[in-house]
């Protein structure tokens, strides 16, 4: 178990929302519901390049990373 600190106006949200439920419980299924909605927009895009874009954008970011890798070094 650990402690964490909030400010007043999230604790105040959080214990409005969270009923009968503990805290944990509560952010426990925030952070599940917002991971859920990433997972459905994602597959919302799934499918939508064709392959000939797919190989460009895959060209693209090989050479963003080869550059971004050469700034490092």
């Amino acid at each position: 178990m650990k402690n964490i600190m909030i400010r007043d106006d999230v604790y105040d949200r959080l214990s409005t929302i969270k009923g009968k439920k503990s805290f944990s419980e509560t952010i426990e299924a925030l952070f599940l519901e917002s991971v859920e909605k990433k997972r459905r927009n994602l597959r919302k895009l799934f499918g939508c390049i064709d392959l000939r874009e797919k190989k460009e954008l895959g060209k693209f970011v090989l050479e963003v990373r080869r550059v971004a890798k050469s700034r490092l070094f």
